[in-house]
């Protein structure tokens, strides 16, 4: 119990009325003046307390999920796929680079025209079923890539993708 009473009355008799650094009231005028320093009211500093709180339970549950994640991927049980619906990729076709759009991804794949497809590729005029050993070699994310791929193959060995399904 806080006996503010006694406390000055020690501080008033051996210290001269100077507080001791172990003095209660010392202490709890130190934490009012923390406290109105932050110019908060006290249903501000509750709501920010309940805030705090609720952001850690977040944390500790995507740090779970993380961990998950982790664990998946060091027992080889999580896929990378190398593009999403909506990404535009860079296909070399017939000697050239031909900018096209992920319109489906399937991680499993399905046959189309008797060959496997993981993701189909569309321009404007034309449709590519692409497998994702593709990527890297046929595919690619950016265009500068894709030309510097193309650059690399002998010249009339460049014919690239060519399993246009019409």
């Amino acid at each position: 119990a806080l006996d503010i009473g006694a406390c000055r009355r020690r501080c008033r008799d051996n210290y001269r009325n100077n507080c001791t650094p172990d003095c209660l009231v010392r202490q709890v005028f130190h934490k009012l003046a923390k406290y109105e320093d932050t110019g908060l009211l006290p249903e501000e500093i509750v709501d920010k307390i309940m805030k705090a709180e609720a952001a850690i339970v977040l944390n500790e549950k995507y740090i779970n999920n993380l961990k998950k994640y982790q664990d998946a991927e060091e027992n080889g049980l999580l896929l990378r796929l190398p593009c999403k619906v909506g990404d535009k990729v860079y296909v070399i076709r017939e000697n050239a680079v031909t900018k096209m759009q992920v319109t489906a991804v399937e991680p499993t794949g399905w046959i189309a025209k008797n060959r496997l497809c993981n993701a189909y590729l569309e321009d404007d005029y034309t449709y590519f079923c692409a497998t994702f050993r593709d990527f890297g070699k046929i595919v690619f994310s950016s265009h500068d890539e894709a030309e510097k791929a193309l650059s690399n193959i002998p010249l009339g060995d460049a014919k690239g993708a060519s399993n246009d399904i019409k």
